[in-house]
């Protein structure tokens, strides 16, 4: 889980120059992310009968760990290229959205998995 996370946050502080306010934004995207993993892992491990609910995400701590991943550069190449097409402010909307979505699901997961 290290590696994959430490990937992503290569993705992020690689970004240009121009990107440079993405840096923060992106940092706490790639945050939440790892938050909802451990969580997701977490609840799964220790409560009877919980699973997950997103289908694709069924199945192995590794394939959580790529999708995971490749979601975050997904997530953070969108905003690059908005950043670079002269949308800043949309770019950092768009990072912070998602961030606060997922932190809700990283929320969710350790409400489960107490």
């Amino acid at each position: 889980m290290k590696l994959s996370i430490v990937s992503v946050l290569i993705l992020a502080f690689a970004l240009p120059v121009s990107a440079e306010p993405l840096k923060i934004p992106a940092s706490l995207l790639i945050g939440v992310h790892a938050a909802d993993l451990y969580t997701t892992s977490r609840a799964l491990k220790s409560t009877p009968g919980a699973v997950e609910a997103n289908p694709a995400m069924l199945g192995s701590d590794a394939k959580r760990i790529v999708l995971k991943s490749a979601t975050a550069a997904g997530v953070i190449a969108v905003a690059g290229y908005l950043e670079r097409h002269k949308r800043p402010k949309v770019a950092r909307v768009f990072l912070y959205t998602v961030s606060a979505i997922t932190l809700g699901v990283a929320i969710q997961n350790a409400r489960v998995g107490r």
